[in-house]
C-alpha cells in the first residue's frame, strides 16, 4: 500500500504552499531555500517512489530513462538556486508558482521515480556531485562581498551559506557511517560463512 506515502505528500506540499506558511518560509533566505525547497521536492519525491515500487525491476540495474529523470531533476533545481530566481519566486505570484509546480513535476517526481530505476553506482556517482555542489555553494553564498539575492539581507545569504555546508557535511558523515557499518556487516557475514564451511 502506497497511501501513507501520498497521504504524506500532501502534507508536505500543503505545509509549503499554504499562503500562511508559504509567507513565513519566504521571510528568510535560509528558511526559503533549506526548508520550503525540502518540503515542495519531498512530496513530488514521495509520489514518485510511489509509482516506482510499483513497477518491478532488477535490483541494481541501470535503466538509461531513469537516469535521464535524475538528471532532469538536477537541471531544473540548479535553474531555481540561481539567486536570480530565488529572488522572482520572493516578488512575483506566478514566479513562484511555477517554482513550486516545477519542482514537484519536474524534479520531485523525477527523483522519487528515477532513483529507483538506477543502480548503486550510478546513484554514489550523483550523490557525491550534489555534495560537491551544495559544498561550492555554501562557500560562494558565505564568501560573496555583494548580495546575490537582492530580496534578503547580506546576513542571510551569510547563514544560507553556513547551513548548506552544514547540510553537505552531515549527509557525507551519514553516507560514510552507513558504508562503514555495511563493510562490518559484509565482513562479518563472510566469517560466518568461512566459519560454517570449516565444520567438519
Amino acid at each position: 500500500m502506497q497511501g501513507w506515502r501520498i497521504a504524506l505528500a500532501l502534507t508536505s506540499l500543503a505545509a509549503a504552499t499554504v499562503p500562511s506558511a508559504a509567507a513565513f518560509w519566504k521571510s528568510s533566505l535560509p528558511l526559503h531555500v533549506l526548508v520550503q525547497y525540502p518540503l515542495i521536492l519531498g512530496a513530488g519525491v514521495l509520489c514518485g517512489a510511489a509509482v516506482a515500487r510499483r513497477r518491478p525491476h532488477k535490483q541494481g540495474e541501470l535503466r538509461l530513462e531513469g537516469l535521464a529523470a535524475v538528471l532532469l531533476g538536477c537541471f531544473v533545481l540548479s535553474f531555481w538556486m540561481l539567486p536570480r530566481w530565488v529572488d522572482a519566486a520572493v516578488l512575483d505570484a506566478w514566479i513562484d508558482a511555477a517554482k513550486v509546480a516545477s519542482l514537484v513535476l519536474l524534479v520531485g517526481l523525477p527523483w522519487g521515480w528515477g532513483w529507483y530505476q538506477i543502480g548503486s553506482l550510478a546513484r554514489g556517482f550523483l550523490a557525491a556531485n550534489g555534495i560537491s555542489m551544495l559544498f561550492a555553494l555554501g562557500i560562494l553564498y558565505r564568501s560573496a562581498p555583494v548580495r546575490l539575492c537582492n530580496a534578503y539581507l547580506l546576513d542571510e545569504q551569510s547563514d544560507l551559506g553556513r547551513g548548506m555546508i552544514i547540510i553537505a557535511g552531515v549527509v557525507t558523515s551519514m553516507i560514510a557511517a552507513r558504508l562503514i557499518a555495511g563493510d562490518g556487516i559484509r565482513s562479518q557475514r563472510i566469517d560466518m560463512r568461512e566459519h560454517a564451511e570449516s565444520k567438519p
